[in-house]
């Protein structure tokens, strides 16, 4: 019973850590008046992607017209990241119009 007491203690530790570490940069990406801003440069590509996705769900584009004109290019990402933050979006009732809200969720995500 102790035993496992301090594993259910310990469980909840690292939880309680991971999500610390996961809020700790909170301010960097809600710097705040509604914006959000992402480290980098892939994440603002899969915010793209979510959106074309949130647009036209539950197709993920495969193909980016944006990319090699006039041909496009392959995303070679696969699509199940974009697709479960698009489908939740889906879910909150967000579309295309409340970008802001979606780029929240993405970011939370």
């Amino acid at each position: 019973m102790r035993r496992n007491f301090r594993v259910c203690l310990t469980v909840a530790g690292v939880l309680l850590a991971g999500l610390w570490v996961r809020v700790a940069g909170m301010a960097i990406v809600f710097p705040g008046g509604g914006r959000v801003i992402f480290p980098g440069h892939d994440p603002y590509y899969h915010m793209r992607r979510i959106l074309l996705t949130v647009q036209d769900w539950p197709r993920v584009p495969y193909t980016d017209a944006a990319m090699n004109h006039p041909v496009g290019a392959p995303v070679i990402w696969p699509p199940l990241f974009d697709l479960l933050i698009a489908t939740a979006a889906r879910l909150c009732g967000l579309g295309v119009a409340e970008t802001p809200a979606v780029e929240t969720l993405a970011a939370f995500v």
